[in-house]
């Protein structure tokens, strides 16, 4: 074999992988575009602080809840399993975004901050399918009341807020969710209404005297 025929092979080898890779490439499905949402901002005319609020909100969640992933359950096929929407994500983590959406809620209300940081564990943020065509959101938190000089919990309480989705789709379970989040805070804002009235919660808060362990 010639060294002018080994040439002209080796140019043939290269033409022939290049024109598959180019087919590959066409062939190739395109990337999947993401829709982005949030929680929206705390609306108007909402239920007021009655003259107190905690000086810093805490978010934590569970590593499953710790990404952008819009979750959801398929509850009607009986299988403890998590799913994520392909095409339709958070704008960040849960936490993240109720850390903000509550210190916005909060802060709006005029109320005068104490010395407290108020601790909320998120254990559930998903949107549930009990049917094909029937979902809604489900969130659940524990929520702790702190003192500020060492942490001590003074007051814990449980919330659970459940919103039926008008449809069946990553959209509608946004939706709910928004809705959900504002239950969250007025029912929040109803339970530190009601510590107002314990004098050793609102002597640690403000720091004149020492709560009593």
């Amino acid at each position: 074999m010639t060294h002018e025929m080994m040439i002209w092979i080796r140019r043939g080898l290269l033409l022939a992988a290049a024109t598959t890779l180019c087919a590959c490439t066409a062939l190739a499905p395109p990337p999947v575009a993401q829709t982005v949402y949030d929680l929206g901002v705390p609306r108007g005319a909402q239920r007021k602080v009655a003259g107190w609020m905690p000086a810093t909100v805490e978010v934590g969640a569970p590593s499953w809840l710790a990404n952008s992933s819009m979750q959801y359950r398929r509850d009607y096929l009986g299988l403890a399993s998590r799913e994520a929407y392909a095409d339709s994500r958070w704008a960040g983590a849960p936490g993240e975004m109720l850390t903000r959406f509550l210190s916005s809620r909060l802060a709006t209300d005029g109320a005068q901050a104490t010395r407290c940081r108020l601790r909320v564990e998120l254990d559930e943020f998903v949107q549930v399918f009990d049917a094909p065509a029937a979902s809604r959101a489900a969130m659940r938190t524990r929520v702790a009341l702190l003192a500020t000089r060492d942490g001590r919990p003074l007051a814990r309480h449980v919330i659970s807020v459940e919103v039926a989705a008008d449809g069946a789709d990553a959209r509608t379970g946004v939706r709910a969710h928004r809705d959900a989040v504002h239950r969250l805070a007025d029912e929040l804002i109803v339970w530190m209404d009601g510590l107002s009235g314990d004098a050793r919660v609102v002597s640690a808060c403000r720091g004149t005297e020492s709560a009593q362990r």
